[in-house]
């Protein structure tokens, strides 16, 4: 009985590491909880001392919670059903058609970093996922979304526009989230280098093309 309870314990404490919570994290938390339930001493076990009204006041939240559960897990598997990267392939198929061959590309957005392999291009960064270096860290759970992105000036912000004079990217592409206009030093060379490329409309993606020499 105690290595059960151990077991439940350190599966819990892994599930809340970092405080985030996410639903998929207590799938670990699951049999510990149902050995605990079914072992003798547990509420669904010939040795819980409790009269039957009783189990059964207890048991009644316990329901409640397994159907809250299931009605989450549908939810969750309808989700995973659609496709999640639409945005990203028309993102990938426009910069294909007009890129030369062997260029590279830089792309700014939360989930738009599938661009990279849907194309086969290259990032002309060091910096091709931005997450907790150029914007500031992903704090949502499953209760609440993530705080609004906000620009995070620094050594990695300097580094990309670096990278950018070294191998300009030919394609600049923004996402409808990210804090680009916090970022002044990349408006300032987007505006002498690159013209606004509006043949796409996909919601307030930006499309950056580098100019002709």
């Amino acid at each position: 009985m105690p290595i059960l309870w151990l077991w439940f314990a350190g599966a819990l404490f892994a599930a809340s590491v970092g405080f985030r919570f996410y639903k998929g994290y207590f799938l670990a938390v699951a049999p510990p909880l149902c050995i605990l339930a079914a072992v003798p001493w547990g509420l669904l076990g010939n040795g819980y001392r409790l009269p039957r009204w009783a189990r059964a006041a207890l048991l009644a939240p316990l329901l409640l919670l397994v159907a809250r559960q299931v009605h989450l897990l549908h939810a969750e598997r309808v989700n995973r059903a659609r496709p999640h990267d639409l945005g990203g392939r028309t993102i990938a198929k426009h910069v294909l058609a007009n890129t030369p061959e062997g260029a590279r590309i830089w792309i700014w957005g939360w989930h738009l970093w599938d661009v990279y392999p849907m194309t086969g291009m290259l990032s002309a960064s060091r910096i091709y996922k931005s997450d907790g270096l150029l914007t500031t860290g992903n704090d949502a759970t499953w209760r609440s979304p993530r705080s609004p992105l906000h620009f995070v000036d620094g050594p990695p912000a300097q580094m990309l526009l670096e990278d950018f004079e070294r191998t300009p990217p030919y394609y600049i592409v923004l996402g409808s989230t990210v804090p680009d206009a916090e970022f002044r030093a990349l408006q300032a060379h987007l505006r002498a280098h690159y013209l606004r490329d509006t043949r796409v409309k996909l919601g307030r993606v930006q499309f950056w093309r580098l100019r002709s020499e």
